[in-house]
């Protein structure tokens, strides 16, 4: 287990210092505006996809309510609430 684990160490060194002078070779980089981008496309994603299932679950909802309230009420009319 500690072999497994030494190696997996070992293999994330040498993949991240491999790395970094792959990065430091590309032209400046600002990266508060890399991370706004990354940031506007996430909300903009998750705004898209709140859209394409808000209209679902406020039918499945309130298909809910309408029938709770619905049985309920037959209750009430025959006499067993």
């Amino acid at each position: 287990m500690k072999k497994k684990l030494l190696m997996a160490v070992m293999v994330a060194t040498l993949v991240l210092a491999m790395s970094v002078p792959a990065l430091a070779a590309v032209e400046t980089v600002d990266i508060n505006s890399v991370m706004e981008t990354s940031f506007q496309e996430m909300v903009t994603n998750m705004m898209g996809a709140a859209a394409g299932v808000l209209p679902i679950c406020m039918t499945v909802l309130g298909l809910s309510v309408t029938i709770g309230f619905g049985i309920k009420w037959f209750k009430k009319l025959i006499g067993k609430a």
